[in-house]
Parts: C-alpha cells; sequence; structure tokens
C-alpha cells in the first residue's frame, strides 16, 4: 500500500487500547465475516483467546489511528499453551533436518492474522509477516508454524507464495486444517 511515503505503520500493540483494537479488528473478521464466535468476549465485540495472555506478541498495522491488520508471534519456549502434538516436533524435526529436543527452542507460532475487508491486497499481511520475522530472527527463533484452513485455496496458496510448506494435514478447533512451516533467518539456508 504506497502512496508516496508508505500509508501504514506496523508495531508491536502495547497498550490496551493498542490491544484491544486487534482484538476488535479479528472480531470483525472472524465473528461478523466468518461467523466464528468461539472467541467473542460477551458483548464486547472482542475476539481474544487465551493465548492472548501467554508470551504472546500481537503486531499491528495501523492506517491514520485505525487498527488496519493484525497478526500474532508465540514463541514455543516457556510456553505451555502450545501442545506439541498438535505440531508434532518429530515430523518437523524430520523435515527441517532441526533436531527434535531443540524444536521447542527454536520455534514460535504466527496466527490470528486478519486485514480490514478495505485494505485487503495492498500488502498488508505481507508487511506484518515481514516485521514478526524479524523480531521472531531476533529472538533465535529458525522455524515458524501455522495451522490455517485446509478448505480456503485462495488463502493455502498465499501461504505457498510466501514461503510456507505444508508438512500435517489436521484438525484445528474444528476445521480441517493443513499445518505449514517456514525456515527463518540463517536456517533458510539448510532446508
Amino acid at each position: 500500500m504506497q502512496d508516496g511515503p508508505r500509508l501504514f505503520t506496523v508495531k508491536i500493540a502495547v497498550s490496551p487500547e493498542e490491544l484491544n483494537s486487534a482484538y476488535k479488528l479479528r472480531y470483525e473478521v472472524f465473528s461478523v465475516e466468518n461467523g466464528d464466535n468461539r472467541y467473542t468476549i460477551g458483548d464486547s465485540k472482542l475476539w481474544k483467546d487465551c493465548d492472548d495472555n501467554s508470551n504472546a506478541c500481537i503486531f499491528i498495522a495501523v492506517h491514520k489511528q485505525e487498527t488496519i491488520g493484525t497478526l500474532r508471534y508465540t514463541p514455543f519456549f516457556g510456553n505451555s499453551l502450545i501442545a506439541e502434538e498438535k505440531y508434532d516436533f518429530a515430523l518437523l524435526s524430520k523435515v527441517t533436518k532441526i533436531p527434535v529436543d531443540i524444536i521447542p527452542r527454536v520455534t514460535a507460532r504466527e496466527d490470528r492474522g486478519v486485514v480490514s475487508k478495505n485494505y485487503r491486497s495492498l500488502g498488508v499481511f505481507l508487511e506484518l509477516e515481514r516485521h514478526l520475522v524479524e523480531q521472531a530472527t531476533r529472538d533465535g527463533i529458525k522455524i515458524l508454524v501455522v495451522a490455517h484452513k485446509s478448505t480456503d485455496p485462495r488463502l493455502n496458496a498465499i501461504f505457498e507464495k510466501n514461503g510456507w510448506k505444508s508438512y500435517k494435514d489436521d484438525t484445528h478447533e474444528g476445521f480441517s486444517a493443513v499445518v505449514a512451516y517456514k525456515l527463518i533467518g540463517d536456517s533458510k539456508n539448510n532446508s
């Protein structure tokens, strides 16, 4: 989304207002557009799950003081909320060639990415992910994982185009999912 200087900025949500702006945008996309009310908090019009209270880092894209995109990053190390069996560390080790005992220390999850309807296809998500990858690299992360709906061909194409490799089919939160990984930092050269 370029018109001279960039029309949006990406940052880590820190204040309660910034975090709530991310939860509100998730509500608009997940609940209103997609009918998914699992994590809607009462009548608040906020969509938040228990992992938001962990060591997650939430990135937001802001345009004219409006949050137009959000993406969550959660390192596995020290996070008991993320199940090893969901991401199958043994299989992940096999496909990445990173020893299984190291996987929890160098892996993070990317999830809950949404972009406001009026700003889609303008590079907002890619810019959010770029910032996430930069942070993850600084944190010593070598592998990102994601579980996304396998029934959405557009979503599958976006992930594949951006370097994600599927390694497992699963059921995730009640839907058919593809579990994928992406090597980042210096580990990209090892695959």
